[in-house]
């Protein structure tokens, strides 16, 4: 059964990696700039440098009862803290800080309308809707998708 989907996937591109994307990390000396430029333009506590990709410097990621929950790397800072902000609605409701942002660039950029619609945030949309269904008030987290069983 193996040899049989094998030889039918056969056909499928094969990868090129003169033509992948590839991802550059961020310096120790841009990190701290990016971490400086963060607290610097007030963008929230859930936006962080991602050093992994400095194409996408953001990272919205939040520490909720000793767990990391990552929820996207990007390349605006404004679209970041927007996302901050409604991450931190969603885990601590009416107690939630907002991040500065600028609403026209955060508006006018394509990634905040594919975060939003994407399904694997539906549930933090639906909290940050609603102060009484947070995280914290309702002494729940998120749960991560389940591991995959190989």
């Amino acid at each position: 059964m193996t040899t049989n989907i094998l030889t039918r996937l056969s056909s499928l591109t094969k990868v090129d990696s003169a033509t992948t994307e590839s991802r550059t990390e961020m310096t120790e000396a841009q990190i701290v700039a990016c971490k400086a430029a963060i607290k610097r333009d007030n963008r929230g506590h859930n936006v962080q440098p991602n050093r992994f990709d400095i194409s996408a410097p953001y990272r919205v990621a939040i520490n909720y009862n000793n767990k990391w929950h990552n929820f996207g790397d990007f390349a605006s800072a404004d679209v970041a803290a927007a996302v901050g902000t409604v991450v931190s609605a969603a885990f601590f409701g009416e107690k939630a800080k907002q991040g500065v942002y600028d609403a026209a660039v955060v508006n006018s950029d394509p990634t905040l309308s594919e975060w939003l619609s994407d399904e694997r945030n539906a549930d933090v949309l639906a909290r940050a809707e609603d102060p009484k269904l947070s995280y914290h008030t309702t002494g729940t987290e998120p749960q991560k998708a389940e591991k995959m069983p190989f």
